[in-house]
């Protein structure tokens, strides 16, 4: 290779990323004076709003004074803000006509996707009685662009129906259970009721997400007996779940049923027990716990040692007398629960005194 071709190298690669720097800039500067417009003064309408400086008009007469194609985008945005997004789609509709925006979200045929998406947006912001059958088609879409923006869409509508579809998607397996649980729990509309008759019906492929949403609802004593009921279930998994949702409701009977569930077959069953026997520091639960540490397996004597310890030194009276009636290796298991103890509460009392 030539010196001349050597110095080309180097003026080459400074060619290069000088066009990068001036496409950036140039985009930088085309954002700004754009959408980016928009956006500002967006943010500058709603924080004098806080302040009593502006009426409500403003923020509609701001939408109604920009481009469609801005709004389109804004209301399109998962993250963008419920109230100004929804007044968004009232002037996008306005402008393109309820017609249209049905037609462009009816078209499944992937023509225009980012049309399609945005007219399903604008339908579910403004709560359009037609968006749910779209919505529904849209989750069971082979594009995940559009079954992921439909799962957002309906926590947007966060009504029983938007939640009805949801799962009813459970069930047919169209996205993962994990993400359209979390969507679910998101919404502000109590659901217990609709968890529960699911729940009845006794759907095997969805009853393990069910019974977790149900925990992480309100309590009620039917909800308390329908998850006790799953604890004889044949599927391990939804009697864990049941049992760890009995804690998260706080039912007056997690203590007898976390009990019972220490004789489960599951080892994961059994350590899910031990976890929530650990909020009851008391006489007869640490017997339970005690005779536990001679469990086949490993996770639930580790997890039962995690539990003495976290009942702390209240208990202590309890494990010096279970230690005089042990074998070797249990007594053994308990002169380390009761060190950690110790050592816990000795930290716990520093950090007290240095505070």
């Amino acid at each position: 290779m030539s010196e001349d071709s050597l110095l080309l190298l180097p003026l080459g690669a400074l060619g290069l990323w000088l066009a990068l720097f001036l496409i950036t800039v140039v985009d930088h500067c085309v954002y700004q004076f754009t959408y980016g417009r928009f956006l500002t003064r967006l943010d500058d309408i709603e924080r004098d709003a806080k302040h009593a400086q502006l009426g409500t008009s403003e923020p509609c007469a701001h939408m109604r004074s920009t481009r469609t194609r801005y709004l389109a985008r804004y209301l399109a945005k998962a993250g963008s803000a419920e109230a100004p997004a929804r007044t968004a789609a009232e002037v996008y509709l306005q402008r393109v006509g309820e017609a249209a925006v049905l037609k462009r979200a009816h078209d499944f045929n992937g023509r225009n996707l980012t049309r399609q998406i945005t007219a399903l947006y604008a339908l579910a912001r403004t709560g359009h009685p037609d968006v749910l059958p779209l919505l529904e088609e849209s989750l069971a879409s082979s594009q995940s662009v559009l079954a992921y923006a439909a799962l957002n869409m309906l926590e947007i509508c966060d009504s029983i129906e938007s939640a009805e579809v949801l799962v009813r998607s459970l069930d047919s397996g169209v996205l993962p259970a994990s993400r359209i649980s979390t969507q679910l729990e998101h919404f502000g509309t109590e659901l217990n009721a609709l968890y529960i008759s699911r729940l009845k019906h006794g759907d095997p492929k969805s009853r393990y997400w069910i019974a977790y949403l149900l925990g992480k609802s309100s309590y009620s004593l039917e909800a308390e007996e329908i998850l006790s009921g799953l604890l004889s279930d044949s599927e391990a998994g939804v009697r864990k779940i049941a049992l760890a949702s009995l804690g998260f409701m706080g039912a007056p009977s997690l203590r007898a049923r976390a009990k019972s569930m220490t004789a489960d077959p599951v080892f994961f069953v059994r350590t899910q027990a031990v976890r929530l026997l650990a909020k009851f520091p008391e006489l007869q639960v640490v017997r339970v716990l005690v005779s536990m540490l001679s469990d086949s397996n490993d996770a639930v004597q580790l997890a039962v040692k995690n539990a003495l310890v976290a009942m702390g030194p209240s208990i202590q009276v309890f494990l010096d007398s279970a230690r005089l009636e042990a074998d070797v290796i249990t007594a053994g298991q308990l002169d380390e629960v009761m060190s950690s103890i110790h050592s816990a509460n000795r930290v716990g009392r520093n950090e007290v005194s240095h505070g």
